[in-house]
């Protein structure tokens, strides 16, 4: 009985999330750049202080920024982040959540995979982005915010291990 377990049931499930994982890699590698650049904007750009927030705009409620992948020239070019793409950031990770979700073969991933997934959205960074966003120039505290980008961190470690991704992005100067 378990020799017939091992193959019929074991050894076909485990080359399902394979493929699976091969197929849907490309999404994840969307949804980890849009993480960690989000990340690196919030680092570079916006300074919590103990009653407020500064969001340090480039122009008038726009941020330019330049990234790449670590290790590579820095030869991008110039991104934008407008106030309203930051109040949107919150849908563009349901966006690319559920790019992933809806695939026929997300039902194949391993558990894990889909726990992650379902801890990235759970985190709360986006929503708490947005609140900045709208609260910047008041006195309200958002010290919980490393905390939340602390949460997702691991999260965003585990699938790119899973998925042999090794990106990291980094920042560049504009000039």
């Amino acid at each position: 009985a378990l020799i017939f377990f091992v193959v019929q049931v074991y050894i076909p499930l485990e080359e399902n999330e394979k493929k699976s994982l091969e197929i849907l890699k490309p999404k994840f590698l969307q949804l980890i750049e849009f993480v960690e650049v989000t990340i690196l904007v919030y680092e570079n750009f916006v300074k919590i202080k103990n009653k407020g927030v500064n969001i340090e705009w480039t122009e008038k409620d726009k941020i330019y920024f330049r990234y790449h992948k670590a290790g590579t020239e820095k030869n991008s070019s110039p991104r934008c982040y407008t106030k309203q793409d930051m109040l949107n950031l919150g849908n563009t990770l349901k966006l690319h959540l559920s790019e992933i979700r809806d695939s026929s073969v997300f039902r194949y991933c391993e558990y894990e995979i889909v726990h992650e997934i379902s801890e990235i959205e759970e985190c709360g960074v986006f929503n708490n982005f947005v609140s900045m966003v709208l609260l910047a120039d008041t006195e309200i505290s958002f010290s919980s915010m490393d905390t939340s980008i602390n949460k997702i961190r691991p999260h965003l470690e585990y699938i790119k291990k899973k998925l042999n991704i090794d990106e990291e992005y980094e920042l560049e100067d504009i000039e």
